[in-house]
């Protein structure tokens, strides 16, 4: 019998159908996506077309070779969103003061096993005077009724970090390794957009499989002056939670859930991997790191590794089981320079876009998820056998 499920977070209600799972499986597998493919056309973000994609501002790459040339392994470029304006005259205003820029390198990356020699890691020399911060205001509420609306400037940074030479291959199927340095390089360049105090978060995301053609395997950072609603909405659900039950409800999901193992789809020591109680949508998983932590610039280096290990393990099951499925990846971590986020506990969720005519909303409020978290777990733990658990890095 289906089931109506509170979130313990967003507080937000579903509807958990049942029996559905094998009619999803069967229905993805007739509109499997297209096999990536090398591009047609010359991509930005292949090697040797360094010149397209626009200055570098960070790679992993060996000491024989140049900023802006091949060999690199990760790469990090600004990205070309209409929707942030142009913080400093370089164009990019995450560019900053290099004094500044190479503390931030020296006090984070540090922790990666590779982070102490310099002749894996490069970043374009950046002038002195290449990046002014520039301070969003509030231009005052000059449209519509006096009063009633605020406006101010579309500030902010974006970057798009290429997480691999090979424009064919996708998250799932690098080496723990790779993936690894993806993530250091992710934490670096968050913690640098962060750093003015006019910045109020920092998003991490990435798309797989949704755009009209085979895309390049990439991740994006912007960095905006205001919250964006859903990691509004996640801090303060975190914050309810806390005042109501005196714990912090990720720590208290995660024990939970741990324990019972009924959602826990993988698990190591530093991450847990679950499909939620009250997922709105089929084959949903939350990546929880076990330590309380605001956002990604706490994690450590054993954890960052766990955490490469287990977000390649989450990509790898979804990808045997449901053929490779388009999904969107999203980050949440802790607003910045705002006092009162201690208890937010950051954690990475990855949807899956799936065409489930059994998927629907309600009323036009009320999800129905025709696939329950308890089968999504089932079916993925099933998935991959445990000698590629063991390839994936699992300890």
């Amino acid at each position: 019998m289906p089931e109506l499920r509170k979130d313990p977070i967003t507080r937000e209600w579903v509807v958990i159908a049942s029996g559905e799972a094998g009619r999803v499986l069967e229905f993805t597998a007739a509109v499997r996506r297209a096999p990536l493919t090398a591009p047609s056309q010359p991509c930005p973000f292949c090697p040797g077309h360094e010149d397209l994609s626009g200055p570098e501002l960070l790679a992993y790459r060996p000491p024989s070779t140049g900023p802006d040339t091949p060999g690199w392994r990760v790469r990090v470029v600004p990205g070309r969103s209409a929707g942030v304006g142009n913080g400093g005259p370089s164009g990019h205003p995450a560019l900053q003061d290099p004094e500044v820029l190479q503390d931030r390198r020296e006090g984070g990356p540090r922790d990666h096993p590779k982070g102490g020699d310099p002749s894996l890691r490069s970043g374009q020399a950046l002038g002195r005077h290449d990046y002014l911060p520039v301070r969003p205001t509030l231009k005052g509420r000059s449209h519509g009724p006096e009063g009633l609306y605020d406006t101010m400037q579309a500030v902010g940074a974006q970057e798009i970090v290429v997480e691999t030479p090979r424009h064919e291959a996708s998250l799932a199927d690098l080496e723990v390794a790779q993936v690894e340095d993806v993530l250091w390089v992710i934490r670096e360049r968050a913690e640098v957009l962060g750093g003015p105090d006019w910045v109020r978060y920092v998003s991490v995301s990435r798309n797989h499989g949704l755009e009209a053609a085979p895309a390049h395997p990439r991740s994006q950072l912007l960095a905006a002056p205001v919250v964006p609603q859903g990691a509004w909405d996640y801090a303060r659900g975190l914050r309810e939670y806390y005042d109501y039950r005196g714990r912090c409800a990720i720590c208290h999901i995660i024990e939970g859930e741990a324990g019972a193992r009924e959602r826990v789809v993988y698990q190591n020591r530093a991450w847990v991997t679950l499909a939620p109680y009250a997922s709105g949508r089929p084959f949903e998983l939350w990546l929880l790191p076990r330590r309380h932590a605001p956002g990604i610039g706490q994690v450590e280096a054993l954890e960052m590794r766990h955490l490469a290990a287990a977000l390649r393990d989450a990509l790898l099951r979804l990808k045997v089981a449901l053929d490779d499925p388009p999904y969107h990846c999203q980050w949440l971590m802790a607003p910045r320079h705002l006092e009162g986020m201690d208890h937010v506990h950051w954690s990475i969720a990855i949807t899956p876009h799936l065409i489930v005519s059994g998927a629907q909303e309600l009323g036009g409020e009320l999800r129905l998820n025709p696939v329950p978290p308890e089968e999504t777990a089932r079916l993925l733990r099933d998935a991959i056998a445990p000698t590629l658990e063991v390839a994936a890095g699992r300890r």
